[in-house]
């Protein structure tokens, strides 16, 4: 290929093509991110926590440098919203809700940056907007903290691939670092930026400069408190996440994998993904090395969602984990928007483009009225809201049983049982969690005392299996009790309980000391 050529071919990807700036859209970009950040506010408060969510806010009240799922950032957000607002169900996710206006605003950062063009960057933003990211924004996960530093390093990136400073890699390095406190996932953050640096040509030269380094320096110097903690818990929290890659195949096999596939088109919202996968098209057909900037938008969309395709044979993707694929997606759908006709492949692209925004809000309505308003219930199959509701109501009848049966405290089999009941109780009676010690080792300390008295064992599902388990950490296990969980009309799941004495050796964990033998 000749130098004129080359030329001619990176002309082609100028960030020109791209149409000019369009002051109403970067207005409508405004509105929407306000408009659904008003949506979230307003419907978050009105229906109960996840068992996820439950178990994160157990974190934030025993803050720590990080726990065994995950780093500390999501423990910490969710201590700062309830400090601010209170520890009911809005005050959990508030802040949660916040952050995803501010990935809208960080797409459009990058954009603007990118692709030259404040029109491309507020349509990067407004499809953003509205992927379904915007309806799980209204559950707290530790996706929503990992993003905002996730977008804040891809923007330190993009200023370099635009021209800017070496000084740009301190701020990345501090951004991949905040990445990592927020979840494990930086790791591919990470991966991306040296991939980028390794393929495209022009970037190479920081290979030789000393500040790519220091940045990961920075960024390590961040991370050391999650490393610090696993060295103090027996690399507890990595050997989690590790023993997650040891795969077992047969266990779902392709039907995860194309779950995996559906789950990344729904997410992104099918117009958005058709876009997106023009924009992906055509930068690589007209050399996306020649383009330092487009191809970082490739580059550091690729690591994640192939590690995630290979996980998808053992085990379920979760939507959220997605983000980030969804935001480079979003800046790529605004760059494909260019590639409107009346011919073929175009006329699909132009009707993407003409749904994309009516889809996405239709969809982020759907949310809102499932989660928010108890009144359209799709089969007790499928109502996947059903896990947000009754459990106050379901906690408040266990500590009836319990108080009426001279219960001391309460013990449960699953992490989701346990949290659960603190947050719902706010920690006024001790709840363990038997088996999975590593969860609770420093949230719950063991309490010798409480070895000598009566728990009230509480269960999620069948009698027959839930005495199994009770049994085979208590000698003196009795007649069943039930709890009830009121979940739409007359709609009511009851889980078994147990009055439960004389803890087994099995059980010893909880008390810090030999249980009887």
């Amino acid at each position: 290929m000749t130098v004129q050529t080359q030329t001619a071919d990176a002309a082609a990807l100028e960030p020109a093509a791209i149409p000019s700036a369009d002051d109403g859209i970067v207005r409508a970009a405004i509105w929407l991110t306000l408009g659904l950040l008003a949506v979230r506010l307003l419907t978050i408060g009105e229906f109960g926590l996840f068992l996820d969510e439950a178990y994160y806010w157990v974190w934030s009240q025993h803050l720590a440098a990080s726990y065994y799922d995950h780093p500390p950032l999501v423990a910490l957000m969710i201590r700062a919203s309830t400090f601010l607002f209170g520890d009911g169900p809005f005050g959990v996710r508030a802040l949660g809700a916040v952050s995803i206006a501010v990935d809208a605003m960080l797409v459009y950062a990058i954009g603007r940056t990118l692709l030259g063009s404040r029109r491309a960057a507020a349509w990067g933003a407004i499809f953003f907007n509205v992927s379904i990211l915007a309806g799980i924004g209204m559950i707290v996960v530790p996706d929503q903290p990992m993003m905002v530093f996730w977008l804040g390093a891809l923007y330190g990136v993009a200023r370099i691939a635009r021209g800017g400073s070496g000084a740009w890699w301190l701020f990345v390095g501090l951004m991949v670092g905040l990445t990592g406190l927020a979840k494990y996932t930086a790791l591919f953050l990470g991966l991306g930026i040296v991939l980028w640096l390794v393929l495209v040509p022009s970037q190479r030269r920081w290979l030789k400069s000393p500040m790519p380094y220091l940045g990961a320096l920075v960024a390590l110097a961040v991370f050391s408190p999650v490393l610090v903690w696993n060295a103090e818990n027996g690399w507890s929290s990595f050997a989690l996440q590790l023993d997650r890659t040891a795969y077992e195949f047969e266990s779902l096999q392709w039907r995860g994998f194309v779950q995996f596939l559906v789950l990344l088109v729904l997410m992104a919202g099918p117009p958005v993904f058709i876009l997106a996968a023009t924009g992906a098209v055509s930068v690589l057909r007209r050399g996306w090395r020649l383009d330092p900037g487009l191809a970082l938008l490739i580059v550091t969309a690729l690591p994640l969602p192939l590690y995630l395709a290979v996980h998808s044979f053992s085990e379920w993707i979760g939507g959220h984990w997605l983000a980030p694929v969804l935001a480079n997606g979003a800046l790529l759908a605004a760059y494909g928007m260019r590639h409107e006709s009346r011919q073929g492949f175009g006329r699909i692209v132009t009707l993407a483009r003409r749904t994309a925004v009516p889809v996405g809000l239709a969809v982020a309505t759907l949310f809102a009225v499932l989660f928010s308003q108890n009144v359209i219930s799709l089969g007790r199959d499928l109502d996947v809201t059903a896990r947000f509701r009754g459990w106050e109501e379901f906690a408040a009848d266990a500590d009836r049983i319990r108080r009426e049966a001279g219960a001391a405290y309460f013990v449960a089999a699953d992490y989701g049982t346990v949290s659960w009941l603190r947050y719902n109780l706010r920690e006024s009676v001790p709840v363990y969690q038997v088996g999975e010690w590593e969860r609770w080792s420093e949230l719950t300390p063991p309490d010798p005392s409480l070895a000598a008295e009566t728990a009230l064992y509480v269960g999620r599902y069948g009698q027959s299996y839930e005495r199994k388990v009770a049994e085979s950490y208590f000698a003196d296990v009795g007649e069943a009790n039930y709890v009830a969980r009121p979940i739409r009309g007359d709609w009511v799941e009851t889980s078994p309980a147990f009055l439960v004495k004389a803890p087994l050796p099995t059980a010893s964990p909880l008390f810090a000391t030999a249980a009887a033998e």
